[in-house]
């Protein structure tokens, strides 16, 4: 029987996310907390509207020139690739 994406995450709890608007150092705290090197990002309606990395982050922050504290994820957000929960791996 083939593994698909939802085997991966049925037995994971609530999914972590951020939003375009969080502060960036949220968005690390929430990272570190789950041991997560990334996190999906959502709108309003929880539909996924890109990603954001823990690389991307420091590479915005360089960059940028930029301190964390002034950075939010909608500067360091990227387009992320999604599957259905029945796609194949």
């Amino acid at each position: 029987m083939p593994i698909t994406a939802f085997d991966l995450i049925a037995d994971r709890s609530e999914l972590i996310t951020t939003s375009m608007n969080t502060p960036i150092l949220n968005a690390l705290a929430l990272m570190h907390r789950h041991d997560y090197s990334q996190l999906p990002i959502v709108d309003q309606s929880k539909r996924q509207v890109g990603i954001v990395t823990a690389e991307r982050i420091l590479r915005t922050q360089r960059n940028l020139g930029a301190s964390l504290e002034k950075l939010y994820v909608q500067h360091a957000a990227t387009n992320a690739a999604t599957v259905s929960p029945d796609d194949r791996l």
